[in-house]
């Protein structure tokens, strides 16, 4: 120890540096977490759950009718067919057909329900995107709304 210089290690010198930058990358993480807003309830939630609550009332009409609206995709003729129940045929106040693409909400499109007297409904689909289609039918018939939905897949054009 007199005449020579003493080496020292520097691995303790990093280790406590090393554990000192987590201890540091975890309390700004932690301040940033704490600051974070995480409230579960939106603003208007009393008025979006009536907005759901009417969604519901809808589908449980529909479901109590007698016969069953239809959304039936025909691929040779490129067309969608889109029927309400018997009961209803003649008797609609409004309606929608809403084609929704869960890919794309760009390509969705609202067509009006304009049913023939035999309570259906065909539309062309050779310029909707082939793939994966929600069709929602909306009507409505003495002020009451119901509603009805189904997946379709659309082929490629020409296919």
């Amino acid at each position: 120890m007199s005449g020579k210089a003493r080496r020292t290690s520097l691995w303790p010198k990093v280790i406590i540096g090393y554990f000192s930058v987590v201890i540091i990358c975890i309390a700004f993480f932690l301040a940033w977490v704490l600051r974070q807003n995480n409230d579960l309830v939106r603003p208007d939630y009393y008025a979006e759950e009536l907005r759901h609550q009417d969604q519901l009332d809808r589908v449980q009409r529909t479901r109590e009718l007698n016969g069953q609206a239809t959304i039936a995709y025909d691929m040779d003729q490129q067309q969608v067919t889109v029927a309400v129940p018997q009961e209803h045929i003649g008797r609609i106040t409004t309606g929608v057909i809403h084609f929704y693409r869960p890919s794309d909400a760009k390509l969705d499109k609202n067509i009006k329900l304009e049913l023939a007297s035999d309570g259906a409904q065909h539309l062309d689909v050779t310029q909707l995107e082939a793939g994966l289609w929600k069709v929602r039918l909306f009507w409505t018939l003495n002020d009451e709304e119901f509603y009805f939905d189904d997946s379709i897949l659309i082929s490629g054009k020409g296919a």
